[in-house]
């Protein structure tokens, strides 16, 4: 993801089901195609917009595949995956303002 970051790319469609322990969230399009874990996407979209604070990069997660998300609930999964990005985030409050004036 960093590199594609670094391409111009600021919006990413994270797509998410389970490794073959089932507990470790991967990113993944379609069956069989699992990238890297959750986490490390994360690592690497944290490291860019702390590296270039003025950039903005939207993200979307969705369940792939809930039948094999057994590593835990997925009310749980959406606050995890953006407890590290917290002060990265804009404000809902601030949604209508200017991206230079955030």
């Amino acid at each position: 993801l960093f590199q594609q970051l670094q391409f111009g790319v600021r919006a990413f469609d994270l797509r998410l089901c389970a490794d073959s322990s089932q507990k470790i969230p991967m990113l993944a399009h379609g069956p069989g195609m699992r990238y890297q874990t959750l986490d490390a996407a994360l690592d690497e979209i944290e490291t860019f917009v702390t590296k270039y604070p003025s950039e903005v990069v939207i993200i979307t997660v969705k369940v792939e595949q809930r039948n094999i998300l057994s590593f835990e609930k997925e009310a749980e999964l959406y606050p995890r995956a953006f407890e590290r990005l917290r002060d990265k985030l804009i404000p809902v409050e601030a949604i209508d303002e200017p991206i230079g004036e955030i």
